[in-house]
């Protein structure tokens, strides 16, 4: 399995990654699997959500959520 769960972490430039994976790895567990990916505005930016049609369950809740901005 490639993807159980995803964190994010918005870091301001290369010394704030640098500093982020310093402190990943010194709390890697021994049995620990963690890959890192450091990704560009402009390649964040481009990134596509492509959604297949809704599941009878999602069409009967309906949007229910509360954005906050």
């Amino acid at each position: 399995m490639l993807q159980y769960s995803v964190y994010v972490r918005i870091c301001k430039g290369a010394d704030a990654i640098d500093a982020h994976k310093r402190r990943i790895s010194q709390k890697l567990p021994s049995q620990g699997n963690i890959r890192f990916l450091a990704v560009t505005n402009a390649t964040y930016e481009r990134m596509e959500n492509i959604l297949g049609n809704k599941t009878q369950n999602e069409i009967k809740k309906g949007n229910k959520q509360l954005l906050m901005f």
